[in-house]
């Protein structure tokens, strides 16, 4: 199931976007889009190093919920621009053929809009024309406290942002990482009980139909598609 978004291997939401205010493109830049009816959830990130004024990195976009995936194989470059101030022209290819595609990134106390100037030619392609972005560490805000589950096929990051890791919360993040090809996924979600002792025992998370859950005690990720399993993998909680 490839619903997930080419970017690093580690997740930390440490402080606020004012820290960021820095205009360095160097990151892994992450955007979402939800689910309304004429326009399908779809997802954007770019990984970004910028050396002087040079820039060059990967760019990834899933569309149509997953169902349209664009995004770079592991270790490939299709992204490159110059950067001027707080704005850079990048150049991207498609992996659908397209080739040439342009766009402005545009940072402004930390956050990096995307506009696209020129399609991509000579070939197919996928590409917003408008997107929001913020680096991973940005994703939740100041507070909380993460984990990070390791399994054989995936390194899942949770993050309760209501204090302590086991305490009841309405705002968890999950971000987790397909370990063959770097792929990333962020959702929102909330803790989950014991019915009986009410102690918080994991955390649950949906993306559309399919939900996610990280079992804490027993270290598991769980994705199901109704009563269907599409996922399940036991692994250990990263040592801190």
């Amino acid at each position: 199931m490839r619903l997930y978004l080419k970017s690093a291997l580690f997740f930390s939401v440490l402080l606020s976007v004012s820290a960021f205010a820095s205009s360095s493109f160097t990151g892994v830049w992450s955007g979402e889009k939800d689910d309304t009816e004429n326009q399908p959830l779809s997802t954007l990130s770019l990984d970004i190093k910028q050396a002087q004024q040079n820039i060059s990195g990967s760019y990834c976009y899933i569309s149509r919920r997953g169902a349209r995936i664009d995004c770079p194989e592991e270790g490939e470059s299709n992204l490159s621009g110059i950067v001027q101030g707080d704005s850079a022209l990048v150049e991207f290819n498609s992996s659908f053929g397209g080739k040439g595609g342009k766009a402005q990134l545009t940072i402004n106390q930390g956050v990096m809009s995307w506009q696209l100037l020129k399609q991509p030619e000579d070939g197919d392609y996928t590409a917003p024309d408008s997107y929001i972005l913020r680096k991973d560490k940005e994703i939740s805000g100041t507070n909380g406290v993460s984990k990070t589950l390791l399994t054989d096929k995936f390194t899942v990051t949770i993050r309760n942002s209501c204090g302590d890791f086991l305490q009841v919360c309405d705002k968890v993040y999950y971000l987790g990482v397909r370990n063959k090809d770097n792929s990333v996924l962020t959702l929102t979600g909330k803790t989950v009980s014991d019915i009986d002792t009410k102690k918080v025992i994991g955390a649950a998370f949906k993306n559309g139909n399919v939900e996610y859950r990280v079992d804490f005690n027993f270290a598991r990720l769980l994705v199901k598609q109704e009563d269907k399993i599409l996922v399940e993998q036991y692994g250990k909680w990263q040592k801190e």
